[in-house]
Parts: C-alpha cells; structure tokens; sequence
C-alpha cells in the first residue's frame, strides 16, 4: 500500500522540476559531463547496492534515492531542452519527443515502486526487491541516456 502512495507523488515532483528554471551554465558541455558522470556514479551506485544486505536497508535506500535525485534533475533538463525547442520541432519530432517523455515516467514509476519496495521489504523478499530495483533502474537510465542522445543533436 505505501508503495503505491509514494510514486503518487511523482508526477508532481517531476513537474515541479520541469517548471523550475535551468541555471544559464548548464551548457551543453556540462550536461554531457553531467551524464556521463551520473552514468559512472549510477553503475558504482549499483554495484554497491548488489553487496548491501536486508539489514543495511536503510543504507541502500539512502544510496538508491541520491541516485535517483540526480536522474530525476537530467530528465529536467532534457524536457527543458525540449521545451524550448517545441516550436522548431516538427510534428513528428514532436510525437517522438511526447512518447519518450510518457516512457520515461513510466519507467520512473516503476523504479519507484521497487524502490519503496526496497524500503518495506521483508528480510526474506530483500534480494528480490533489489534485483527488481536494480533492473528497472538500469532499464530507466538506459531509456534516459537514448532521449538524452535522440535529442541532444535537435
């Protein structure tokens, strides 16, 4: 039940990081240095989580929700972009970008719901839920880093 309250609230903090403004230094080459980077930091992320145990669960969410933090403020960004790029866009640049910006969310929301999976999860299901948290985030950064891709060039 819990799990499913707290992705409720998702949509609203995405769209209060899309309507919050963009610093005027987030340059194009400091957003590429941001992905990549966040790209490393989410593998490390990763990698760490796999060894945590049932009771170091609190230690995992913490490390999981830094991570997501990040994730959620480059998808900002990357409507930003698309945003102010809307009226130059064609109606099919802009179908495309509409269609990515739907699988994000859905993919977000389902990290979110293994991740308060994560934080609820029995001693038993732990490893499970982690896989599943792991998997679906791996799955949303991958879908991240192809919009990031699709419409870095447009």
């Amino acid at each position: 039940m819990n799990i499913h309250k707290s992705w409720l609230f998702l949509p609203f903090f995405l769209l209060t990081l899309i309507i919050l403004p963009v610093p005027a230094k987030a340059a194009t080459q400091q957003t590429e240095t941001t992905a990549a980077e966040l790209g490393k930091e989410a593998k490390e992320t990763w990698h760490a989580l796999e060894n945590y145990t049932a009771a170091q669960r609190d230690q995992a969410a913490s490390a999981a929700q830094k991570q997501l933090t990040k994730l959620d403020a480059e998808i900002a960004k990357l409507q930003n972009k698309i945003d102010q790029n809307w009226q130059e866009m064609s109606a099919a640049a802009r179908q495309q970008a509409r269609e990515t910006l739907t699988a994000l969310t859905e993919k977000r929301r389902t990290v979110a719901e293994w991740y308060g999976g994560m934080k609820h999860s029995s001693a038993e299901a732990w490893d499970t839920v982690k896989k599943g948290f792991v998997d679906s985030y791996d799955q949303l950064e991958k879908a991240f880093q192809k919009a990031r891709n699709d419409f870095q060039s447009k």
